[in-house]
């Protein structure tokens, strides 16, 4: 049974020195959508995609009871979550995203999306990474860059900042709630260091 969990990288990337790259552009960061490909990415692939040369940090933290409440209010549906894993990216000593592993479930099977955060708060990207759903109800690339760049306000809902998918209507659900529910979580977290 998949329940809204966050769940862990194995290994932090790179294992050579690390070196530095530019913060990743909406030019450099988008990849080929999940659903015009035979395979999707690994999160090692995903993450070296994201922010290449990228330093990578692994912090895993055990919410309080009123942290996940606090998450909750501001996500507008329950926020359960006993570990969470962020990777935080560095480039030249400096905090350029934080990225998250969401697994839920879509219908009666399960996705995992990868959710990358700006220091500010904001989405910079969510990438489909696991999808035991049929592929027909995978949205395309332009339903994900719709998230690039939103807060957590009420504009992060269905029919109102976000436009849904015909066809993949509960994929687009899920993805809100997904998205909802990790900027909520990272925002009661400690930051980053």
């Amino acid at each position: 049974m998949f329940s809204s969990a966050l769940f862990v990288l194995g290994a932090v990337l790179g294992a050579a020195p690390p070196v530095a790259a530019p913060t990743p552009t909406a030019t450099t960061a988008r990849t080929v959508p999940a659903r015009e490909t035979s395979a999707l990415p690994t999160r090692e692939e995903a993450l070296s995609r994201l922010c290449p040369g990228a330093t990578w940090k692994q912090q895993t933290h055990y919410p309080s009871a009123a942290e996940l409440e606090r998450a909750t209010q501001l996500c507008g549906e329950k926020v359960e979550s006993k570990v969470l894993v962020r990777h935080s990216a560095y480039v030249d000593g400096k905090l350029v995203l934080s990225v998250f592993f969401d697994t839920h479930r879509v219908r009666s099977l399960g996705e995992t999306l990868m959710v990358a955060i700006t220091p500010d708060g904001r989405l910079r990207r969510i990438e489909v990474l696991a999808f035991a759903e049929p592929r027909d109800y995978l949205p395309r690339a332009a339903f994900y860059s719709q998230f690039d760049g939103r807060a957590l306000d009420s504009e992060l809902r269905l029919d109102r900042g976000v436009r849904g998918v015909a066809g993949a209507t509960l994929t687009s659900r899920a993805t809100v709630s997904a998205a909802r529910r990790v900027l909520a979580l990272h925002s009661v977290l400690p930051a980053a260091p």
